[in-house]
């Protein structure tokens, strides 16, 4: 079963370009529920799977740099938000991320300052990194495929998910609705610009994301 980011949810029949409109204003729906976005249309139609809100108290964002197999370095990011629709038995699933670069934390202050500096993430130049999804397509109810773009460093590429442990439920009053999830996916640094010599830790990094 697939799911997929801005696709009509309206009637048979319906105008293409009136089934992108309503399918892109969800989408802002989402994002304003969740506050990445504050500006949009907010009479379409109800969204057909509960928005999960994600911030720095509920995801969190790492990456891991290995040379030779061997550990070279890893860093959290602090500053996230953004938005998770899960909807394993239909269309509405939707991953959206805002993170800013600089709450990167490798907890090491020399590290720290140098992954900030313009030899690595280049925060001051380039202070967000962001990432939309396409097209999720889940394998039962418990993982999925995220497909999407990443952009980061002034570079936009695409960029998989595999998700798995995915355990989301809605809110039942007194209890807050919650969501639960773990992604993998790698990325090479030199597609973004950044520095990727082998006494820099080399090109692949390890990017870990996890809800709940």
């Amino acid at each position: 079963m697939s799911a997929r980011f801005r696709l009509d949810g309206g009637p048979a029949n319906t105008d293409p370009r009136t089934a992108d409109f309503i399918s892109a204003s969800r989408s802002i729906v989402r994002r304003w529920v969740c506050g990445v976005l504050v500006v949009g249309p907010l009479f379409a139609s109800p969204a057909p799977a509960e928005v999960y809100c994600l911030t720095a108290a509920n995801t969190h964002i790492s990456f891991e740099i290995r040379r030779l197999g061997i550990r070279f370095i890893d860093a959290d990011f602090h500053d996230v938000q953004g938005h998770f629709t899960a909807d394993p038995g239909g269309r509405g699933s939707e991953l959206d991320l805002l993170v800013q670069t600089g709450s990167v934390d490798a907890h090491a202050a020399g590290w720290t300052e140098r992954l900030r500096s313009p030899q690595w993430l280049d925060t001051g130049r380039y202070p967000r990194m962001t990432y939309r999804s396409s097209r999720i397509e889940f394998e039962g109810r418990t993982r999925a495929l995220v497909q999407g773009e990443l952009s980061l460093h002034g570079v936009t590429r695409p960029l998989t998910f595999l998700m798995t442990e995915v355990e989301c439920r809605g809110p039942a009053p007194p209890t807050p609705g919650f969501c639960r999830f773990l992604a993998h996916a790698q990325i090479r640094r030199s597609d973004f610009g950044l520095a990727h010599a082998i006494w820099q830790g080399g090109d692949i990094v390890d990017v870990i994301l996890r809800g709940g």
